[in-house]
């Protein structure tokens, strides 16, 4: 069979199992980053506003762009997350075709071996997670990709056409991905490195260089036209992380914790790759030496790696040092993005090593795992009572069976002896003459990875995903649109004591005007039809009575605590 056709069906399967995952997601995990693109989406399709928690310094409007699709024709709140989901499915399922890419032309494997690391790299719970979700993370793993393939085309290209596409695409890329989150900050920084040392290593001449730095800053402003687009439409609710980094690495042991947290981003890409992402990140600090005989491999991976330690530097930061969340010093998600190429790296590099590289590398790896765990938890044991949230640390507690505690040792265990494991099998396929037992291992070592990413996948919906979407919209939540028949005829107000998962779900649902809102201890805004307002039917909490305002309730939803009441008299 042709390898398009296999990666066509490849991408068809991706696909349809992102899909699959998405069933019974009927609206945002991650509230309230995703109501926040959302409702910038909405704006950008003419729609009216809201307000988000984003913050002036970190803003970036590329994600809602990607997201306008799912506003090109009508539909209630419903509908558009779900079009979002099929939005945040495509780019996915486009993790596979990309990887395969990336495994065939930058680190030079055989092509059905690429396919089957690809195919892998896909499925790993960092990209699938947020398949079903509209966050920013279900899009840079593609878009990363194709910024390392094109850069990497750019250096190895053999005509002066080529190179100049390459150079432009790949500036480009890299200035849209600055646009989607403010990590595109340090992929666009990675990116003038990249040029700087190709310069200096004479891999590429100074017209191509030029090119690409002209793409990247014409992408770049393309964030500053979207915010003049949207105006004033949008109230951002965020704290500029600027006030804390003057004081982060001075205050209250602050460079302790920075450093613990960046220590703890490297334990988690650990365990989020079985250790085979480490594997790779080693033996592309190892390989560093062949920048100096100018390899365009060499070159590509030494920007990735500045890439990564920017970002692990930049999120240790800037993660908020007063919301002692205990997952922020294991934090996988600003790292989630990169986790596909080096676990192909390490898949690539336990492929051809010797026995002997592939034992160091195991060793090395599990080194680094068992130190980082006992920084992290030497850290975290001083720590008085601490939230954890699962959905910040989904491939630990997959590992570690364990939904509602930080867990170190376990999944370290469970890494190391599986890195291990797969590093041994697949290093049986690159033997002076493998055999096809040797040749079955290596196979049957990504089989794996498939089969322990895609039911990571289904597990971590129904135990991470489902939890915090589930009671969101419960069999007796009234929905605004669908069951009360609210509509452009109404001006809705709120109540800002109404718990904030439901005030940005309202948001959303109404979709012809911005919701008012309103403190409930004065008296609503007297342009107000309808009214949401904290309820309590057990009458045990706070309720707002609506009829000394001449309204009359319509309808409540007890397990959330609000009511929705309608003007009966002017």
């Amino acid at each position: 069979m042709a390898v398009g056709v296999v990666i066509a069906i490849g991408f068809v399967v991706q696909l349809a199992w992102r899909l699959w995952l998405a069933r019974g997601v009927v609206a945002p995990a991650g509230h309230p980053d995703e109501d926040g693109y959302l409702i910038a989406a909405r704006v950008l399709t003419g729609g009216p506003g809201g307000y988000s928690t984003e913050n002036e310094e970190f803003r970036r409007v590329g994600y809602p762009l990607l997201l306008t699709p799912a506003y090109w024709w009508p539909g209630d709140a419903f509908a558009i997350f779900h079009r979002a989901q099929v939005i945040s499915a495509l780019f996915g399922a486009a993790v596979f075709p990309l990887a395969a890419l990336f495994a065939r032309r930058v680190l030079g494997t055989p092509t059905r071996w690429a396919v089957g690391a690809g195919f892998a790299a896909a499925t790993l719970p960092g990209v699938t997670f947020y398949s079903n979700l509209a966050m920013t993370d279900a899009v840079l793993p593609a878009l990363f990709l194709g910024w390392v393939v094109l850069g990497h085309g750019w250096l190895a290209a053999d005509t002066r056409g080529r190179r100049w596409a390459y150079a432009v695409a790949s500036g480009a890329l890299a200035g849209f991905i600055y646009t989607v989150h403010v990590r595109g900050t340090m992929v666009l920084a990675a990116h003038l490195f990249l040029m700087l040392i190709a310069v200096l290593a004479r891999r590429v001449t100074f017209g191509p260089v030029l090119g690409s730095i002209v793409a990247a800053g014409a992408l770049k402003s393309l964030n500053n036209v979207l915010l003049a687009r949207i105006g004033d439409e949008i109230h951002l609710l965020g704290v500029s992380p600027g006030s804390q980094l003057g004081t982060a690495l001075t205050v209250d042991w602050g460079i302790v914790t920075v450093v613990t947290r960046i220590v703890g981003q490297f334990w988690a890409m650990g365990v989020g790759t079985l250790g085979l992402g480490l594997v790779g990140l080693l033996a592309a600090v190892a390989g560093i030496g062949d920048v100096r005989r100018r390899q365009a491999r060499a070159l590509t991976l030494l920007a990735v790696l500045v890439a990564t330690g920017l970002i692990a530097a930049g999120s240790a930061v800037s993660l908020p040092f007063a919301d002692h969340r205990l997952t922020y010093f294991a934090y996988p998600r600003y790292l989630h993005f990169l986790y596909p190429v080096w676990l192909l790296v390490g898949l690539a590099a336990a492929r051809t090593a010797s026995r002997r590289r592939r034992i160091q590398a195991v060793t090395a790896t599990a080194a680094l795992m068992v130190f980082s765990a006992a920084v992290v938890g030497l850290h975290v044991a001083d720590l008085p009572p601490t939230p954890f949230i699962a959905f910040d640390a989904v491939e630990s507690t997959l590992l570690s069976w364990q939904w509602s505690r930080l867990d170190l040792v376990g999944p370290t265990i469970v890494a190391i002896a599986l890195c291990g494991l797969l590093v041994t099998a697949i290093g049986r396929s690159e033997k002076a003459r493998p055999t096809a037992s040797g040749k079955a291992m290596a196979a049957a070592a990504l089989v794996v990875l498939v089969l322990l990413g895609g039911v990571g996948a289904e597990v971590t919906r129904e135990r991470v995903t489902m939890p915090m979407v589930g009671p969101q919209y419960a069999s007796d939540t009234p929905k605004l649109v669908r069951d009360l028949k609210l509509g452009p005829g109404d001006t809705v107000a709120e109540a800002w004591q109404v718990r904030f998962p439901d005030l940005f779900n309202h948001m959303r649902e109404v979709d012809w005007a911005p919701i008012v809102f309103f403190d409930a201890n004065v008296p609503p805004p007297p342009q107000a039809t309808v009214v949401i307002a904290p309820w309590d039917p057990s009458g045990r909490g706070p309720s707002w009575d609506g009829r000394s305002w001449g309204m009359a309730f319509v309808a409540g939803a007890p397990r959330q605590g609000w009511a929705v009441w309608r003007r009966t008299m002017t």
